[in-house]
């Protein structure tokens, strides 16, 4: 996949899907099947259209913070050949419906594009599936185009008897229900970051850790300890390819040791003793074993971690 962040393209014909894409859940995934599916058939090249900065930031919440970074979410969209990331701004969301749409076509190279039937697009969100396909008919009709943008609706995914949706996953997680969430993703919530040099004191209490510093826009679950698995980067071509090691993560600030640190994460992987300073890993979250608590001392810490990864070995034992 190549990552495209200009326009106008220098591609002609692609099949394509345009949203947010911040969960890639479900849903989008199916969007995104079809795109590939279609492009194959026709001998076209694949893509999907995205917006950077989210703009629910720039639109209603400029604290908002998306499930997955731009680097998060380009390891899941491998499965096309682009991946456009187009800027997004408040004159940008001032275009009308017929605007966008001559927009998708004649800078973007858009000929076949898939769209939940939820899809609104342009000025105030006006715009809809079949508005897209109307403009196309005109544009052709008189001249504009020489050819039109096939636009194929696909009706909403669901995933048992809920709606899939974004709003839905960040609810999920935010009352820490991660395996509920992992079911609409189809996969568990994860995190990506470099691993950097920490205050050691987990080696002194014989509980080592990997610490990361999410980017300030990446969203979080509560703080709070989790059974999690830690894949490394270095051990193969990709994270997904990488082999799982069963871990602890605890998010938050570590009050028993310092009380005004900042928000972080710490990960203690089990039976593994290798350098990792200056690897790239992800954490997969699986289940939330308890909250952060202060403790009167080193002692009764350690004493908790070692209960949190008795019961994290369980959660990993088959049943």
């Amino acid at each position: 996949m190549k990552i495209i962040n200009a326009a106008p393209l220098n591609i002609n014909g692609l099949a394509m899907t345009i949203g947010k894409f911040e969960a890639l859940h479900y849903g989008h995934r199916h969007l995104i099947k079809l795109v590939s599916e279609y492009a194959q058939a026709n001998n076209m090249p694949s893509a999907v259209l995205s917006f950077m900065p989210n703009p629910i930031k720039v639109l209603h919440n400029a604290d908002y913070k998306p499930l997955f970074t731009p680097a998060e979410q380009a390891i899941l969209l491998h499965s096309v050949d682009y991946w456009i990331s187009h800027p997004f701004d408040a004159a940008f969301a001032q275009l009308s419906p017929r605007e966008f749409c001559q927009w998708l076509y004649k800078e973007m190279r858009c000929r076949a594009l898939f769209v939940g039937e939820e899809f609104r697009f342009g000025r105030g969100r006006e715009g809809t599936p079949n508005m897209l396909q109307q403009f196309s008919n005109d544009f052709y009709i008189y001249g504009e185009h020489s050819e039109i943008l096939n636009v194929v609706t696909v009706p909403n995914q669901n995933s048992g008897i809920e709606k899939v949706s974004t709003s839905k996953i960040r609810a999920l997680l935010e009352k820490v229900q991660m395996l509920d969430a992992a079911a609409l993703l189809t996969r568990q919530f994860f995190l990506i970051g470099n691993v950097k040099v920490g205050r050691q004191l987990g080696r002194t209490i014989g509980f080592p850790t990997v610490n990361l510093h999410p980017p300030k826009d990446k969203f979080l679950p509560p703080d709070g300890v989790y059974v999690t698995t830690t894949r490394i980067a270095e051990f193969a071509k990709n994270f997904f390819e990488s082999k799982p090691y069963h871990s602890i993560t605890n998010i938050g600030t570590n009050p028993t040791v310092h009380a005004t640190n900042p928000r972080k994460v710490e990960t203690h992987i089990f039976d593994f003793d290798s350098d990792l300073y200056g690897q790239n890993i992800m954490i997969e979250f699986h289940h939330y074993l308890r909250p952060q608590h202060t403790f009167e001392n080193l002692e009764a810490l350690k004493q908790q971690i070692a209960q949190d990864v008795q019961m994290a070995r369980g959660f990993f034992s088959p049943k």
